[in-house]
């Protein structure tokens, strides 16, 4: 079995002034982290010789100065050098820094459970040419004016995150500050996306975003199939007919539920119409295919083995024949012993029943002793 559940993003976008950092990666100014994680610190004089070739020391003051605004440096009066921080400390971990930027940005967020880090798509915005002319003053000045705070949800996921990435673009990496101003939103959504997430009976759970049809293909959460498949039957009212022993995992039904090829194969597809699974949100109507079936007591047990044995009367019964037919069937009922009819008993069966084929299948070597 294999459980596929799928839905749209409910995204909104909004329009922030901030200061926003991006990642980057800084070669220079990692060379100078490296240094200046000695227990003594760096100095100017110190980056001038070592990686600026003897050039003035004015020049290492400046890559002080940019580090140090970055707030990967700080001074240290006991050493009289400059210092790792935390941030700094980090940054060369990761061989990347974030320069704060300071500008208007559109950000598209999802407060989708599946995506935990709520940003999907993060841009620059810059006014057209056209919107900032005098004439158009006046429709600036009621945007300003419908601004509203973020909403909470997201000033604590962009906040509190040491480092958050977009749905859309896992390659880069973004920090968010201050983010208690005011905020437009947008009407514009400009696009749709959807996820699929495929929860299979043995194997990994995998999750892809839909952008259009491009795949972004991100790390699904640990989810255990049998927790989700047992909350898709009780919805369904389902659950207790599902039985789980150490031999076989099968729904229990009744025979007369059944079509004739899911009697044959002993598997059945379930639709459920609203699926809502605990922490991951409602889901479309979703199929799920190949389950497991079994009889629910002897009745349906002896009814459906009759099923299948008349699947079998194909050919002539000889003698043996019919013995080796229902022989075919029991295995297929571990859980029970199939009572199934006698040949002269099941031949007079389908003769009142009008199945002539079948009937003389069994009757007539019966009456030629063959």
């Amino acid at each position: 079995m294999e459980l596929v559940l799928k839905r749209q993003l409910k995204i909104e976008r909004y329009r922030v002034i901030a200061e926003i950092e991006k990642a980057q990666k800084r070669d220079e100014i990692h060379a100078v982290l490296l240094l200046a994680q000695e227990p003594s610190g760096i100095s100017a004089k110190a980056i001038a010789e070592n990686l600026l070739g003897g050039r003035p020391e004015t020049v290492g003051k400046r890559w002080l100065k940019v580090c140090e605004s970055y707030n990967l440096i700080e001074y240290n009066k006991k050493f009289k050098n400059y210092v790792l921080t935390d941030t700094g400390k980090e940054s060369l971990n990761q061989k990347k820094v974030f320069p704060p930027e300071q500008g208007t940005w559109d950000i598209w967020m999802t407060d989708d459970p599946l995506w935990l880090g709520k940003l999907v798509k993060i841009e620059p915005h810059e006014e057209s040419y056209a919107f900032l002319e005098k004439k158009d003053k006046e429709k600036l000045n009621k945007r300003g004016k419908a601004m509203k705070p973020l909403p909470t949800w997201i000033q604590e996921s962009l906040i509190q995150q040491k480092s958050v990435t977009s749905l859309l673009d896992a390659k880069e990496d973004y920090r968010f500050g201050n983010l208690k101003g005011k905020a437009e939103k947008v009407d514009e959504i400009e696009f749709d996306i959807s996820l699929i997430l495929t929860i299979p009976e043995r194997g990994k759970t995998s999750l892809v975003f839909y952008k259009g049809k491009k795949p972004y293909h991100h790390l699904a959460p640990e989810i255990k199939f049998s927790d989700i498949w047992q909350q898709l039957l009780l919805q369904r009212n389902l659950l207790e007919s599902w039985d789980k022993n150490e031999n076989q995992q099968v729904l229990r039904v009744t025979n007369d539920s059944l079509k004739p090829q899911e009697q044959a194969s002993f598997l059945k597809e379930y639709t459920f119409s609203d699926p809502n699974l605990e922490g991951f949100g409602s889901f479309e109507q979703t199929t799920v295919e190949n389950v497991p079936i079994a009889p629910v007591s002897q009745n349906d047990a002896d009814d459906w083995g009759l099923e299948l044995l008349l699947q079998e009367i194909n050919r002539y019964a000889v003698q043996g024949e019919f013995r080796k037919m229902k022989n075919i069937i029991r295995p297929k009922f571990p859980d029970f012993t199939l009572n199934l009819p006698e040949q002269s008993e099941l031949a007079q069966t389908l003769r009142d029943i009008e199945l002539h084929k079948k009937h003389w299948y069994l009757q007539a070597p019966l009456d030629w002793n063959i």
